[in-house]
């Protein structure tokens, strides 16, 4: 995703071309926020901001809604961002995760759906980093409940290791209702339709 003005970490010479920058930044001990990028959720074009001597000398055409099919493509933009953010000597690539999380609220948002150890998008499953929301939850100070389609093992692996403290099963649960007992027994499940 090009947009006017913005810098990226897309190929290696970029990278190349960040390193520098990001050693000031660190030198001066200042935080380089991440998702500062105008990306946007709307078709409505862009108020122009962009003056020399009281005369604007900018007029930006109005962005392209992104298509539901397209955010996984977006996904995977922000992980090879990050990537090349971290080859680049970024030392905090958590910080994007953390500053989307709360920033969230501001928007009008299709859908967010966060969960490990994988993330569904519209029947589909998207590869993601296996503990993609262990920043948030330290973050969070209170309980913490992960939900999307866990079954028995899963739920327990997450527990156990400390990125959860409660899974929610919701299909699951309303087909079995007492999932609880045959996790317990390890019993087969009625499947959900």
């Amino acid at each position: 995703m090009l947009y006017p003005y913005t810098p990226g970490f897309w190929t290696k010479e970029q990278v190349e071309a960040w390193k520098p920058i990001v050693d000031v930044v660190h030198a001066k001990g200042d935080f380089q926020p991440s998702g500062q990028a105008p990306i946007s959720s709307t078709d409505k074009k862009l108020t122009l901001q962009i003056r020399v001597n009281d005369v604007y000398v900018a007029e930006f055409s109005p962005p392209r809604r992104l298509r539901i099919d397209e955010t996984p493509l977006v996904v995977n933009d922000f992980r090879l961002a990050a990537r090349n953010a971290m080859a680049a000597g970024d030392s905090n690539p958590n910080a994007l995760g953390l500053y989307m999380a709360e920033s969230l609220s501001t928007f009008s948002v299709l859908y967010c759906l966060m969960v490990e150890p994988r993330m569904k998008i519209i029947g589909e499953k998207c590869e993601c980093p296996q503990y993609s929301l262990v920043s948030i939850r330290k973050a969070f100070n209170g309980g913490f409940i992960s939900a999307g389609d866990y079954d028995r093992e899963d739920g327990n692996q997450v527990v156990a290791e400390n990125r959860t403290d409660l899974v929610a099963n919701g299909r699951l649960f309303l087909a079995n209702p007492d999932l609880p007992r045959r996790f317990e027994l390890n019993a087969l499940l009625n499947e959900y339709n």
